[in-house]
């Protein structure tokens, strides 16, 4: 709620840069912590800096490209935050087991150093508005004539006032537009549900002994309680999940050739509903995907059945991920970039 509006007062690259360099920093008292009380600040912050890139794809990809062009894009983008979870506790488990649970930070912090060092030094600005003051800034300096500004620079508001605007904005969609509070409690439960499937390591140490008794994560319960499975071997049982939303992502382009008919029947201008026509079909896949784990869970039931159910839950994931971002990207944004010099 913060980050987004943040990115179109400074720009998209500076706050993901800041963010990404948070989350990297509190990476390492994960890595060493002593406590679970360490742990669960330290994962709660990077919970936060981490969901920056989630917040502001959608506006980055609509920097990028047209309406019409966005779905394969989005489509790709999509499947990174299935994807990463669903590989995740495969090689999580195995890593867990070999080498220690702090590993798994170790990991995670060279990863996330990475992808900061990547989108700091070699990804460009993509706001239209920023840059466009960037050019006014450097047309003014190499003309010194200062006719060359921008919308943003004539605002004469002070930034206290455009900072409660630009935060505010955000509550005001949310609350008062009844679409996109539904779209987005919808999207919520999916991914609450989502993430009650993952986590394939729980650490035998003593200052986490009652993790396991709290612990509300399906595959976890399913196959190292319920089958004797160790965290690797339980970690493969991802696979068809992951298996789903390469195929979901694989009918991305499909998805985006039947938009583009559409998108063509109103004039290159169709009505945002067009973008919810995949969620009518793929909402059905996470209740089958569910009901086929669910009674297929039991200890004496053959591994592959809760396997198979997260196929049809990976597979729909993508496509109400991307037709909810595309659909509200659509009908939320008030036009294509903006912005004048």
């Amino acid at each position: 709620m913060a980050f987004a509006p943040s990115s179109e007062m400074l720009g998209r690259r500076p706050v993901y840069s800041v963010t990404l360099l948070l989350a990297v920093i509190f990476i390492i008292p994960c890595a060493v912590s002593k406590n679970i009380g360490t742990l669960i600040v330290c994962r709660a912050i990077d919970g936060i800096a981490f969901s920056a890139p989630m917040t502001l794809v959608g506006g980055t990809l609509a920097d990028l490209w047209k309406n019409e062009e966005r779905g394969v894009p989005m489509a790709a983008f999509s499947a990174a935050p299935f994807v990463g979870p669903a590989i995740g506790p495969l090689a999580g488990g195995f890593l867990g087991d070999a080498a220690g649970w702090r590993w798994l930070y170790w990991i995670q912090l060279i990863l996330a150093g990475v992808s900061w060092a990547l989108i700091t030094f070699t990804v460009p600005e993509t706001y239209t508005p920023a840059l466009l003051k960037r050019r006014a800034k450097k047309l003014r300096k190499e003309t010194g004539d200062p006719k060359y500004v921008t919308e943003q620079e004539l605002d004469k508001r002070p930034l206290g006032e455009k900072l409660k605007i630009f935060l505010v904005r955000p509550f005001q969609l949310l609350f008062l537009e009844p679409i996109v509070l539904f779209i987005s409690i919808y999207m919520s439960v999916l991914y609450g549900l989502l993430y009650m499937f993952f986590v394939a390591y729980v650490p035998r140490l003593p200052m986490y002994r009652n993790l396991e008794l709290i612990s509300v994560s399906r595959y976890p319960i399913v196959y190292q309680k319920g089958k004797g499975y160790n965290a690797g071997i339980t970690g493969l049982m991802f696979i068809p999940l992951a298996i789903g939303v390469f195929m979901s992502a694989w009918c991305a382009p499909f998805v985006n050739k039947h938009y583009l008919k559409i998108s063509a029947k109103y004039n290159g201008k169709p009505p945002a509903e067009m973008r919810l026509i995949p969620m009518m079909v793929s909402c059905w896949f996470i209740p089958i995907g569910l009901f086929i784990f669910a009674w297929t869970s039991y200890p004496h039931v053959h591994w592959i059945g809760p396997a198979i159910g997260g196929l049809p839950v990976g597979f729909g994931f993508i496509f109400l991920y991307n037709s909810a971002n595309n659909y509200l990207g659509t009908c939320c944004t008030p036009g294509e970039g903006g912005g004048t010099i």
